[in-house]
C-alpha cells in the first residue's frame, strides 16, 4: 500500500481550469477553480485493484464548503502516479476525472513571496492621468472606497529572480484584483490591466507619487 508521503502535494486534472486536489499529511481538500469544497481527513486502505483507497472522513462537496451537497464522492484511488477521482452529482448523476501531481498550488505557477509588498507601499497614481490612483497599505489595496486584500506573486517560469511580480487577490478563486485583471510590478512602476470589452487588454502605467 502507498506510503502516505507519496500522496502529499497538489493535484490537478492536466490542461483543465477545474478540480485540484491538495493533500497535507492526513488533511485533504478539493477544489473547485481553487475555491475549497470540500475540506476532510482521510485514511487509507488497500484498493481491490492493488492501488490505494483514500477514505474519506466527509464525502459531500459543497460551494466554497458551504451550504447543500451538491456532489458526494463515490472514491477516490491512488494507483500508478494518478488519482482517480469519483463523483455522484446530485442532479447529472456520476462523473470520474483523472489528476497528476503538479508544482502548481491553487495560486498557480508562482511562488507566494509576501514580504515584496514592501517595496510597493504608499500612493501611485497613473502616467497620464493624476485623478486615477491606488494605494497600497500593508496588504490592502485601497482603490476609491473599496479595498482588496493582496498577495505578491513571483512566476517561476519567468521570473525566478523576483526582479518583477505580480499583485494577486489573495482569494485565488477571485481573478484579478478589484477592477484590474491583473497587476505586474517592476523596478519603477506599477502596470496595471483592465478588460475592455471588444478591446482586449488595456494597460495602464502607474508611478509612485
Amino acid at each position: 500500500m502507498t506510503d502516505i508521503n507519496e500522496l502529499a502535494g497538489y493535484w490537478e486534472v492536466r490542461g483543465v481550469i477545474g478540480t485540484r486536489i491538495e493533500i497535507i499529511g492526513n488533511r485533504l481538500t478539493v477544489l473547485w477553480r481553487s475555491a475549497p469544497n470540500l475540506e476532510t481527513t482521510f485514511e487509507t486502505a488497500e484498493a481491490e485493484d492493488g492501488g490505494t483507497e483514500l477514505i474519506l472522513k466527509d464525502r459531500g462537496l459543497r460551494n466554497g464548503c458551504v451550504g447543500d451537497v451538491y456532489a458526494t464522492v463515490e472514491h477516490l484511488t491512488y494507483k500508478d502516479g494518478s488519482l482517480v477521482f469519483a463523483k455522484k452529482f446530485e442532479i447529472s448523476g456520476p462523473s470520474q476525472e483523472v489528476l497528476t501531481k503538479t508544482l502548481n498550488s491553487r495560486y498557480g505557477n508562482v511562488t507566494i513571496k509576501d514580504e515584496l509588498l514592501e517595496t510597493v507601499q504608499g500612493k501611485w497614481v497613473m502616467e497620464r492621468n493624476s485623478d486615477i490612483f491606488f494605494k497600497i497599505s500593508g496588504n490592502c489595496l485601497t482603490v476609491g472606497d473599496d479595498s482588496f486584500t493582496i498577495r505578491a506573486a513571483v512566476n517561476n517560469d519567468y521570473r525566478p529572480k523576483g526582479e518583477d511580480f505580480a499583485i494577486i487577490n489573495r482569494d485565488p478563486a477571485k481573478e484579478g484584483v478589484g477592477y484590474y485583471y491583473q497587476m505586474l510590478c517592476f523596478k519603477d512602476e506599477i502596470r496595471a490591466y483592465i478588460l475592455v470589452c471588444d478591446v482586449g487588454l488595456q494597460e495602464m502605467k502607474f508611478k509612485r507619487a
